[in-house]
């Protein structure tokens, strides 16, 4: 017979796992659209604030055993885009900051201003991306050097971005760690041309 906390932490076990494979069958069918070529993409103001914060939601099962830090301000301008595509890029960026981050690891979530885009950042302080592996990490399934795997989640990200007509890059995070960033269309700079 299970204890009342082996019982607690059976049930925590069973959501994390089974958040992870809803995840992962969003992953699969998004990619399937893809290749399908009918992904469309319904763009409009969004508050990448309140966008962010339900990103983190979706994760925070998974994320218990981690530390995240938010800062992105609430007086950032709107961003012009499919909000349900952006927030699974997050989710699928969080997801990578997780499963190479170690335990108790802080996995940071920033957004700014830059000109007339709107930057978001996933870092964590996992091992980061070899050099060599830089050029393919968004790359479906690749296997890099230290022995990971990427699989759809970074793909998927790098293609719902390119949709919006913007960019996702790699770089590594201040202190150690990767980190993932990727522009957004600013809805002030698109009304103003």
């Amino acid at each position: 017979m299970l204890s009342a906390q082996d019982t607690h932490e059976l049930h925590e076990l069973i959501e994390i796992e089974a958040d992870r494979l809803t995840r992962l069958v969003t992953n699969l069918l998004d990619m399937t659209r893809i290749e399908a070529g009918v992904l469309t993409i319904q763009q409009a103001p969004t508050s990448v604030s309140e966008m962010v914060k339900e990103a983190i939601n979706v994760m925070n099962s998974s994320a218990k055993d981690h530390q995240l830090r938010l800062e992105v301000s609430d007086s950032l301008p709107l961003a012009n885009i499919d909000r349900l595509l952006i927030i699974q890029v997050i989710v699928n960026l969080l997801d990578n900051a997780l499963r190479h981050s170690p335990d108790q690891g802080l996995i940071t979530v920033s957004a700014q201003g830059r000109g007339s885009s709107l930057v978001v950042s996933v870092a964590d302080q996992g091992p980061g991306v070899a050099p060599e592996d830089r050029e393919s990490i968004f790359n479906r399934f690749e296997q890099s050097n230290t022995g990971g795997r990427a699989g759809l989640g970074l793909t998927i990200a790098k293609t719902f971005v390119e949709a919006h007509g913007e960019k996702i890059w790699y770089e590594d995070a201040p202190g150690g760690g990767a980190r993932f960033s990727f522009s957004l269309p600013v809805l002030d700079a698109l009304t103003a041309a």
